[in-house]
């Protein structure tokens, strides 16, 4: 599976919840975005198998970052974004490459030209990115107008915390920490 992770992860996630005060937007997606990739994508990514692994890796991956950004999204704008699966399975390998790419050119930037050449590609890859996003959001019924409120994140975000318990503990265990990772998310 793509996500071969100890629970340290989820951990780190909780932690990061209770320690950072600012929850502007940019912060509150980040977060869905990784609660749902390290609560859910073993689970999709194993109820993916028929499809081969490299995209059943894209897949499980994009599914479960979207279930976490959805209700998030939604409350903050208004829209959910239908397309968004669509969307990452073309950007997020170019986002990768812009990446890495810019990090390149900031350790070549004494040499000047070659770092000049690689920012260049950069932009041009950028501006590729740019331009399947607009595409892909030009595409009639791109955004659903959906409002929700915050009773139904709070909702969202108990089944997100009872689901990855489900996903992610044995049997034996696997009630009893739903009902601590509910009364953490109740009183954090």
């Amino acid at each position: 599976p793509l996500a071969h992770r100890d629970r340290g992860d989820k951990v780190c996630i909780a932690a990061d919840k209770c320690i950072v005060a600012d929850f502007a937007a940019g912060f509150l997606l980040s977060f869905g975005a990784m609660l749902g990739i390290a609560s859910l994508c073993n689970t999709i990514e194993r109820g993916l198998r028929f499809l081969p692994q490299w995209l059943r890796a894209s897949l499980a991956l994009s599914i479960s970052a979207q279930m976490g950004v959805w209700p998030i999204g939604s409350y903050l704008f208004g829209t959910v974004q239908l397309y968004g699966l669509v969307t990452n399975l073309a950007v997020v390998p170019l986002a990768s490459v812009i990446t890495v790419g810019g990090l390149v050119s900031c350790l070549l930037s004494p040499l000047g030209f070659l770092a000049q050449a690689v920012a260049w590609v950069v932009e041009g890859l950028a501006a590729l990115m740019e331009t399947i996003v607009l595409f892909v959001a030009s595409w009639p019924g791109a955004q659903f107008l959906y409002t929700v409120t915050p009773w139904q994140i709070a909702c969202w975000a108990a089944g997100v915390f009872l689901l990855s318990v489900y996903c992610l503990w044995p049997n034996k265990v696997r009630w009893p920490m739903a009902f601590v990772c509910f009364a953490c998310a109740i009183f954090l």
